[in-house]
């Protein structure tokens, strides 16, 4: 099990644009206790998203998978790099 962290409040960062989530991550600094890293951001800026995002809180990433079963490419797979501390799956 993993332990509850202090802050439960989970942001999506569901852009492309690493600029606009590093803003946006700015902005949620303190109030975020973590930063769900989207697809379409990884899959545009890959681990340095992560890495940037996690100067303002913990950053992971999340699989995607539809409700007919095809699923998209997962960022934990795509990348192995970077250090997943938590992927969810739907």
């Amino acid at each position: 099990m993993n332990p509850r962290p202090d802050n439960p409040l989970i942001v999506a960062l569901d852009v492309s644009d690493v600029e606009a989530a590093e803003t946006m991550a700015r902005r949620l600094d303190g109030e975020a206790g973590i930063l769900k890293v989207g697809l379409e951001l990884f899959a545009a800026h890959g681990p340095e998203a992560v890495t940037r995002l996690r100067a303002f809180a913990p950053a992971v990433t999340a699989s995607n998978a539809s409700d007919d079963g095809d699923a998209s490419p997962s960022p934990a797979r795509l990348d192995s790099t970077v250090t997943a501390r938590m992927v969810g799956a739907r």
